[in-house]
This record gives C-alpha cells, structure tokens and sequence, in this order.
C-alpha cells in the first residue's frame, strides 16, 4: 500500500506556510515518504519546485470546509494530511503505525467531550445528535492532522459527507464554535466518523501539539 503525507495551500500567504512545513518535514521527521501539495494554479508554479508532487484542483472558497478535498484528492492509499501552517519537531515515521492500531479509516487526534454538554460543546448541537441518530459521547479536535485509509468504509463516510453533511450544514446545525455561521470541516468529518463507528487517537499521543490552545476548565 501506498502512503504518504498531503497539505492544501491557496494563495501567497498559505504557498509560504507550506514552504515551510515541507522543509521542516524534510529536515525533522527522518521519513521517506513522500510529501504532496494540493494547490490552485498559481500554487502550482510555485510550490512544484520543492514538494514531491502537486494536485491542481480549481473552485476554492477560501474557507476551512475546502480542507474536506483532500479526502477525494490524495493520491496514497494511507493519508496524514497536516496543516499548511504546521511544523514538524520530530521523528514521524512512527505516526502511521499509531493510526493504523487505531483501526479506523478515516481518524483524527482527539478530547472527548459528553454528548449532554449540548450546545455547551463544539462541533454541533444537540439537535444534530437527534437529527444524524448520534447517541455518543463525541470526539472534539483540530482539524490540523488527519488520518485516512482508502476503503469501503472511508468511502461510505466520504460520501455521506459530501452528499448529504456537506449540502444541508447548516440545517443540521453543524458548527466549529457555538453560534458560529462559518463553516468548517471538523464538524463534517466528526458527524461521518460518529456515524460509521470510527474511533480518533487520543490527544495523549502527543502526535500534535497547539501552541496557542486556549485551556477551559
């Protein structure tokens, strides 16, 4: 099988970040996997130059929800995709190997946070648990690593995010932060998990770290 890591990069600020995220792959993880960019055009002009490929794909929105292209577009039957405003610090050859004991198709790195926190909590509401037959307590992460395996079963849960999660967002009340209006993809991709039964790593994996995560008590 096939694997290798995937970030996205628009325009010239995100091109820069990838720069970067790809030269600190190169000179940190000690993998030799290899390292693709999905960009637009411009991007490709660019960034052709130093990643070891590029996916051209055009109809970008500028929002977080153009993240859930990867899921359709990555080339590898195994897939981490990284944040473009990302760094690696350390050995990542170990990374696939964690996901891959997970057991699941498509995954993340994750908190849990109770189903009865409501519209207390992140990703969606209540309501959405009602409306998708969510009775789980749900998984709350960043979106900045994901982890996915080609197969029936990620193919199931890619289509019902395009198809059905994707088109009605907002009537399921799907939402990255209490009241927000934008749209995300960490919602999306956690509904679809939560319907298949796929299971995220712990966050005590120390696979990710955020600088700047805001600690709630």
């Amino acid at each position: 099988m096939t694997k290798g890591f995937i970030t996205l990069a628009v325009g010239e600020y995100y091109c820069k970040l990838a720069e970067h995220l790809y030269m600190s792959y190169k000179l940190f993880s000690g993998c030799n996997y290899p390292f693709y960019v999905i960009t637009d055009e411009n991007g490709k002009n660019r960034l052709s130059k130093l990643f070891d490929g590029v996916i051209v794909k055009d109809g970008f929105t500028n929002s977080s929800v153009d993240k859930i292209c990867i899921f359709t577009e990555s080339p590898f039957d195994e897939t981490i995709f990284i944040d473009a405003d990302s760094s690696v610090v350390n050995d990542l050859n170990y990374v696939f190997d964690v996901f891959e004991k997970n057991g699941s198709d498509l995954s993340a790195i994750s908190r849990t946070t109770p189903l009865a926190k409501g519209e207390n909590g992140v990703q969606f509401t209540a309501k959405t648990a009602e409306l998708l037959g969510i009775k789980k307590d749900f998984p709350k992460f960043n979106g900045g690593v994901y982890y996915f395996r080609r197969s029936s079963e990620s193919a199931k849960a890619f289509d019902f995010m395009f198809n059905e999660l994707y088109p009605h967002y907002f009537n399921y009340e799907l939402k990255q932060r209490h009241n927000s209006t934008r749209m995300a993809d960490e919602p999306l991709v956690i509904a679809a998990m939560l319907k298949y039964g796929m299971e995220t790593v712990p966050v005590e994996s120390n696979i990710m770290f955020l600088l700047f995560e805001k600690k709630t008590r």
